[in-house]
């Protein structure tokens, strides 16, 4: 387990953490205890031990990133199960391959935002929930459940979900598929920028289905495309 799972930095991020019980220990530069007394008043409430520290250690914990003036450490990300996440009423998202903590935090976050409460991470080479993740994720990180589980299996099973998996080379549109679709059963993956999905889950969903963009565009950022296909899912 790497240490930046162990962190937390940036307001909405550390304060999520205090608000789940997840945080242990924060610290504040000078500049962020003045500039966020109620993230202090909040962890000595929770009787948590709270530095002011310099620059050079906020640096040595988490690099040259824009902290806010707060960090905070953590206790480890707590998965849920694929079960867990199959079992929740309403669409889901699964992601595989996503390497970037960056994409990975937007797409929680524009998740949390459409209602959806289960996303599956495919366990083999993913990113695992970090300190830039929940700093992306902007306090919404726990407004999602996640799950690492090997996607081409689940997509394999099927069960009650309905799965389509976003391909830039489909026939069909994700509107054209959507008409067919229970939309309360349905299943969303999503590959990486770049790589996409692999074929063995690609080729196992029930529809391949492309969001339709100009042809010199040559692709959308992941957490926008995850937000175009949940906006058409809405009513």
């Amino acid at each position: 387990m790497s240490r930046s799972e162990k962190l937390a930095y940036g307001v909405h991020a550390v304060l999520e953490a205090l608000q789940t019980g997840e945080a242990t220990a924060v610290f504040f530069t000078e500049q962020g205890r003045e500039a966020h007394p109620d993230l202090l008043s909040l962890a000595n409430a929770h009787g948590l031990k709270t530095e002011i520290r310099d620059e050079v250690f906020f640096t040595s914990q988490i690099g040259k990133v824009p902290h806010q003036g707060v960090m905070a450490r953590v206790k480890p990300y707590a998965y849920g199960t694929a079960a867990e996440a199959l079992s929740q009423p309403g669409p889901l998202v699964a992601l595989a391959g996503i390497e970037n903590p960056g994409n990975l935090g937007a797409v929680i976050r524009t998740a949390a935002a459409f209602g959806i409460r289960s996303l599956l991470l495919e366990d083999a080479g993913s990113v695992r929930v970090n300190a830039s993740v929940r700093r992306a994720a902007a306090g919404y990180l726990h407004r999602v459940r996640i799950a690492r589980c090997d996607l081409s299996t689940v997509v394999a099973d099927r069960g009650e979900r309905q799965w389509l998996a976003l391909d830039p080379r489909a026939e069909l549109t994700i509107t054209e598929c959507l008409g067919a679709a229970d939309r309360q059963r349905l299943g969303l993956l999503f590959g990486a920028e770049g790589k996409g999905i692999a074929p063995e889950a690609l080729h196992k969903a029930r529809w391949q289905a492309r969001i339709p963009i100009a042809a010199d565009v040559e692709s959308l950022n992941l957490a926008v495309a995850v937000g175009i296909c949940l906006f058409a899912l809405q009513p």
